[in-house]
């Protein structure tokens, strides 16, 4: 499928095995934004929860850490989108 990309003026291809008569372009499209949100929210926990650093054998310890780094990534990404939208400038949720 190919549609066109406004911001950079060239056409912009998408792969995808979805049925042509199943799915619009816009529906492809549209999962194509949402799935690289998911992409860039799975790279944000990685990259900034640190959750490598974890040193534990306690699987109830480990799960409470995961979920207050993913809960402390979430309030940082909102707290960020807050703050663009009071502010009307452009901030980024990651450091």
């Amino acid at each position: 499928m190919v549609t066109w990309n406004r911001k950079e003026n060239r056409p912009r291809y998408l792969v995808t095995n979805l049925p042509r008569t199943e799915f619009s372009l816009e529906q492809v499209c549209d999962a194509y934004r949402l799935r690289w949100q998911v992409e860039l929210l799975f790279k944000e926990w990685k990259s900034y929860a640190n959750l490598h650093a974890f040193d534990t054998k306690n699987a109830a310890i480990a799960e409470g850490l995961i979920w207050a780094s993913i809960c402390a990534a979430l309030l940082k990404r909102f707290l960020a989108h807050a703050a663009q939208r009071l502010f009307q400038g452009n901030y980024s949720a990651h450091p």
